[in-house]
Protein backbone atom coordinates (compact mmCIF):
# COMPACT_ATOMS: atom_id res chain seq x y z
CA UNK A 1 0.00 0.00 0.00
CA UNK A 2 1.55 3.27 -0.92
CA UNK A 3 -0.87 6.21 0.73
CA UNK A 4 -0.52 10.71 0.56
CA UNK A 5 -2.64 13.29 0.84
CA UNK A 6 -2.98 14.95 -2.16
CA UNK A 7 -4.92 17.95 -3.68
CA UNK A 8 -7.33 16.83 -6.37
CA UNK A 9 -7.43 17.85 -9.68
CA UNK A 10 -10.66 16.27 -10.90
CA UNK A 11 -14.06 15.95 -8.73
CA UNK A 12 -13.73 12.50 -6.69
CA UNK A 13 -15.60 10.16 -4.65
CA UNK A 14 -14.32 9.10 -1.29
CA UNK A 15 -14.33 5.21 -1.17
CA UNK A 16 -15.02 5.07 2.77
CA UNK A 17 -18.05 7.46 3.29
CA UNK A 18 -19.34 7.86 -0.74
CA UNK A 19 -19.43 11.80 -0.38
CA UNK A 20 -18.45 13.68 -3.60
CA UNK A 21 -15.70 16.13 -3.07
CA UNK A 22 -15.15 18.96 -5.82
CA UNK A 23 -11.71 20.07 -7.25
CA UNK A 24 -9.00 21.51 -4.50
CA UNK A 25 -10.07 19.32 -1.71
CA UNK A 26 -7.27 17.91 0.22
CA UNK A 27 -7.84 13.26 0.18
CA UNK A 28 -5.74 10.84 0.85
CA UNK A 29 -4.75 8.47 -2.57
CA UNK A 30 -3.75 5.54 -1.82
CA UNK A 31 -2.64 2.43 -4.59
CA UNK A 32 -3.82 -1.14 -3.25
CA UNK A 33 -3.08 -4.83 -5.03
CA UNK A 34 -6.01 -7.24 -4.37
CA UNK A 35 -7.07 -10.01 -6.72
CA UNK A 36 -4.26 -9.70 -8.82
CA UNK A 37 -4.59 -5.85 -9.88
CA UNK A 38 -3.67 -2.23 -8.50
CA UNK A 39 -6.50 0.06 -7.99
CA UNK A 40 -6.43 3.92 -7.14
CA UNK A 41 -8.71 4.76 -4.07
CA UNK A 42 -9.08 8.26 -2.33
CA UNK A 43 -10.22 8.62 1.24
CA UNK A 44 -11.30 12.25 2.38
CA UNK A 45 -9.51 13.45 5.37
CA UNK A 46 -12.79 12.66 8.06
CA UNK A 47 -12.65 8.80 7.05
CA UNK A 48 -8.94 8.69 7.96
CA UNK A 49 -9.46 9.88 10.99
CA UNK A 50 -12.57 7.61 11.45
CA UNK A 51 -9.87 4.77 9.94
CA UNK A 52 -7.57 5.33 12.73
CA UNK A 53 -10.22 4.90 15.69
CA UNK A 54 -12.91 1.82 14.15
CA UNK A 55 -11.50 -1.48 15.50
CA UNK A 56 -9.58 -3.29 13.39
CA UNK A 57 -11.91 -6.63 13.46
CA UNK A 58 -14.26 -4.34 11.80
CA UNK A 59 -12.47 -4.19 8.55
CA UNK A 60 -10.93 -8.10 8.12
CA UNK A 61 -11.62 -8.37 4.56
CA UNK A 62 -10.27 -4.83 3.44
CA UNK A 63 -12.19 -1.53 3.69
CA UNK A 64 -14.79 -1.55 1.09
CA UNK A 65 -16.88 1.07 -0.69
CA UNK A 66 -19.18 2.67 1.96
CA UNK A 67 -17.52 1.00 4.93
CA UNK A 68 -16.95 4.02 6.71
CA UNK A 69 -20.42 5.57 7.03
CA UNK A 70 -21.80 1.83 7.49
CA UNK A 71 -19.41 1.78 10.74
CA UNK A 72 -20.86 4.97 11.56
CA UNK A 73 -24.79 4.21 11.50
CA UNK A 74 -23.88 0.54 13.49
CA UNK A 75 -21.75 2.01 16.51
CA UNK A 76 -24.27 5.06 17.01
CA UNK A 77 -27.72 3.30 16.45
CA UNK A 78 -28.91 4.80 13.47
CA UNK A 79 -31.05 2.98 11.44
CA UNK A 80 -32.44 3.79 8.16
Amino acid sequence: MNEKIVKIRKPRQCHGCLEKYPVGTKMEHGVHFGEGTAYSVYFCLECVDMIKIIPRDFFQDGIFEGDITEWVLYEFGVRE
